[in-house]
């Protein structure tokens, strides 16, 4: 159980960070219509995987959301895994979803992109 004086101080730095570095971003639940709300992407890294002999070019970052749709940070309700977040233009998959204090939470997006070099078809052109 977090103390009073803990949970002002996330409120009070969360609500700092979301004024000055919050992004217009869109939530897409499966199955449903996208939605707008503000969030604080995290830095973007990039690792290299083998998949079914492809490499494949994965992309992660986080996303921190207010859970309140009505408050002050336009956020979603009920963020669930197997959505998806569109930032910067591009679709990213939400892997996890943690709860933070003060009504937050921190989503890992995900893109994974194929190394068509490395396809048996690619022809080198």
């Amino acid at each position: 159980m977090t103390s009073p004086h803990d949970s002002l101080v996330a409120d009070t730095a969360l609500a700092a960070i979301f004024e000055s570095h919050g992004q217009t971003l869109s939530y897409t639940p499966k199955g449903g219509a996208a939605v707008e709300f503000t969030g604080v992407l995290g830095e973007e890294k990039t690792s290299w995987l083998e998949q079914g002999g492809r490499r494949v070019k994965r992309r992660e970052r986080s996303v921190t959301l207010a859970t309140d749709a009505d408050g002050d940070y336009a956020g979603v309700a009920s963020p669930e895994l197997k959505a998806q977040v569109t930032a910067g233009g591009e679709l990213w998959n939400i892997e996890s979803i943690a709860p933070l204090a003060g009504g937050f939470a921190r989503l890992l997006i995900v893109r994974l992109e194929y190394d068509q070099r490395s396809s048996p078809t690619y022809s080198g052109r």
